[in-house]
């Protein structure tokens, strides 16, 4: 592996430093950070960009800027625009405890992470706007790693308008991510999450997922592993095919959360379940979705839902067509359409009821 930060256009090694009225633009670096490295082996390195623009870099990961152990802090005019790279973070990548503040991250492009990449633990990202980045997974933001779990805190941030194949907003793998009053919308997925692709024991507690738009799992697809969501909100969620707000191949445990006002085009308007495992809702709110043929509250095409206190909604909160529509082994579906609130029952696709 090159050592990092090889040939970056700017390197900052502990201390404090400062960039003021500065264009980093049209730089490379073989490894990391094609604009700017921060990082350091001891303490902490801390950067501060007023009205710098970094633009059009290209490296193997990090295009605009790499963090690790460091601290970068931007103004509300600084943006890492337009930066390209071969792999990840094509935007921003942050490594072990790393601290981004402020700034615009928008219209840059990875494989993984188009707007940021995370790795290592204790990583924050706070009052900042990752918007119009691209990717094949992660269009916003990628944070996971095979090699160790990664966690990262987003707070008072915007990540909007971003595309990829997978999460068009967030993806999530095998790492934990807490939002913060964060609000995760109007991103694309082509295939599925629009908001936020989560799998391989993937968990997020926080943030609200709205007007996100995807083939399927418009608000969240979740993938293989144990998953977890905890106090989320997924509203006002679009997917073409199946699972408006949610779509679980995986098993999820969903907690304290809300579906409501989702649509699915064909099944599952708040929830399509697709997998052998099972899906609990504990004390969630399961309301207002639609499906354009049939569950509107949730469709169990296979595996269990398990619904522990959670609410499904009654009069003009209703969902529609129905509340949970299980389908059997021989491909009969059942609807069901009288639960409301505090209900606690079973789905399960190889009985073909609930009880």
């Amino acid at each position: 592996m090159p050592p990092k930060c090889e040939r970056a256009r700017f390197y900052f090694v502990d201390g404090d430093s400062q960039l003021e009225d500065v264009t980093i633009n049209e730089n490379a670096a073989n490894w990391t950070g094609g604009g700017i490295c921060l990082l350091t082996d001891e303490g902490t390195a801390t950067l501060e960009l007023t009205n710098t623009t970094i633009e059009g870099n290209r490296a193997y990961t990090g295009g605009g800027l790499f963090i690790e152990h460091s601290e970068a802090t931007a103004d509300s005019v600084s943006s890492i625009s337009s930066n390209t790279v071969s792999y990840s973070g094509g935007g921003v990548a942050l490594g072990e405890s790393s601290t981004l503040v402020g700034g615009v991250i928008s219209g840059n492009t990875a494989l993984y992470g188009g707007g940021v990449d995370v790795t290592g633990n204790d990583n924050v990202i706070s009052d900042a706007t990752i918007t119009g980045n691209s990717a094949e997974s992660g269009g916003g933001v990628y944070l996971g790693t095979v090699l160790e779990e990664s966690t990262l805190e987003l707070r008072r941030a915007i990540i909007a308008g971003n595309t990829a194949r997978y999460g068009g907003g967030l993806t999530v793998f095998w790492a934990a991510v807490t939002l913060d009053d964060t609000t995760v919308s109007t991103n694309e997925a082509t295939e599925s999450g629009g908001g936020l692709a989560l799998s391989e024991s993937g968990t997020v507690s926080g943030g609200t997922f709205t007007g996100n738009v995807a083939m399927y799992g418009g608000g969240i697809d979740v993938g293989g592993g144990e998953n977890q969501l905890f106090d989320v909100t997924v509203d006002g969620n679009v997917a073409s095919q199946s699972g408006g707000g949610l779509f679980a191949v995986g098993a999820l445990e969903l907690s304290g959360s809300a579906l409501t006002n989702n649509l699915a085009t064909d099944l599952g308007g708040g929830l399509f379940i697709f997998g052998t495992e099972q899906v609990v809702l504990e004390q969630c709110t399961v309301e207002a979705n639609d499906a354009g043929n049939l569950g509107g509250g949730a469709y169990v095409f296979s595996g269990v839902l398990d619904s522990e206190s959670s609410d499904w909604g009654s009069g003009a909160s209703e969902n529609t067509p129905s509340d949970v529509t299980v389908l059997d082994a021989a491909g009969i579906e059942t609807s069901y359409s009288d639960y409301g609130a505090a209900e606690s029952f079973t789905c399960s696709a190889s009985v073909g009821t609930c009880d």
